[in-house]
C-alpha cells in the first residue's frame, strides 16, 4: 500500500464516526461528492489535498502521512505505528470547533466558517452542535483553571451540579458555571468559594448554551 492509500485510510478512520459522508461534509464545509470519490478511490490523495484537509480538519501538517494502520497479524484488530517510544493515545470520536465567548453566546453551527479558532480532537462522541471554549478567569477554580479548554455539548442534559455554558439575557457573552437545581429553583454556582455572589438564582432570565461534558488541559 502506498502513502496515498494510506492518507485515504486515515482520512476514513475520521470520516467513519459521522454517520455519513455528507454529514461529515458538512460539518467541515467540504464538497461531499468530492469526499466520496476520495474515499472510493475515485480520486488521487496527492500532497496539497491532503495538506489542504489537514488544514480544515484543524489537524498538524503531515498527520495523514505521520500516522499509518496495520494489521495484526490475526487480520481482525489494528493499531497505529507512530515511531519509536510512542504509544497510540486514544481513539479520535470526532472534531470540534474552539469558539471564543462571544461567539458562543449566539453560538449556531452555521457561524463557524467565520468563529472558529481550531478544530479540536475528542476521545468521546459529541453532538454535531458542540463546541469547545478556553476557561477565562478564577471564578470556576480549582476545577478548571485559566486556559483550560472545555467541550461543550448543547445537546447533553443540563442535570443538578452540572457544568454548563450560559448567557444572561443583559450579557453579550456567554458565562460558565455549576447548575444547582433545588426544586422549581435554578441556580448558577462559581467554583471557588471566594468568588464575589458566588451563587445566582436565575428566574427565567437566562439562555442555556451547553453542558460541559470534557475537559483538556494544556501542559
Amino acid at each position: 500500500m502506498d502513502e496515498r492509500d494510506n492518507r485515504v485510510r486515515a482520512l476514513r478512520e475520521i470520516v467513519d464516526r459521522f454517520p455519513s459522508i455528507a454529514e461529515f461534509a458538512r460539518r467541515y464545509d467540504l464538497d461531499a461528492t468530492y469526499m466520496s470519490q476520495l474515499l472510493n478511490g475515485h480520486r488521487s490523495m496527492g500532497e496539497k489535498t491532503a495538506r489542504n484537509l489537514e488544514q480544515k480538519l484543524g489537524l498538524a501538517r503531515g498527520a495523514f502521512d505521520a500516522v499509518q494502520t496495520q494489521r495484526q497479524a490475526n487480520g481482525q484488530s489494528q493499531r497505529q505505528t507512530l515511531g519509536p517510544n510512542v504509544e497510540p493515545g486514544p481513539r479520535i470520536a470526532g472534531y470540534v470547533p474552539l469558539i471564543s465567548w462571544v461567539a458562543a453566546g449566539v453560538w449556531t453551527p452555521i457561524a463557524e466558517s467565520e468563529e472558529v479558532e481550531a478544530w479540536l480532537p475528542s476521545p468521546h462522541p459529541l453532538s454535531p452542535r458542540a463546541f469547545a471554549l478556553r476557561v477565562r478567569g478564577i471564578s470556576m477554580e480549582p476545577l478548571f483553571q485559566a486556559g483550560d479548554i472545555i467541550f461543550v455539548d448543547p445537546e447533553a442534559a443540563a442535570d443538578h451540579k452540572r457544568y454548563v455554558v450560559v448567557r444572561l439575557d443583559d450579557e453579550a457573552e456567554a458565562t460558565f458555571k455549576q447548575l444547582i437545581i433545588e426544586g422549581p429553583r435554578r441556580y448558577l454556582k462559581a467554583l471557588n468559594p471566594a468568588w464575589p455572589d458566588p451563587i445566582i438564582e436565575i428566574n427565567g432570565d437566562c439562555t442555556l448554551i451547553g453542558v460541559a461534558v470534557g475537559k483538556w488541559v494544556s501542559l
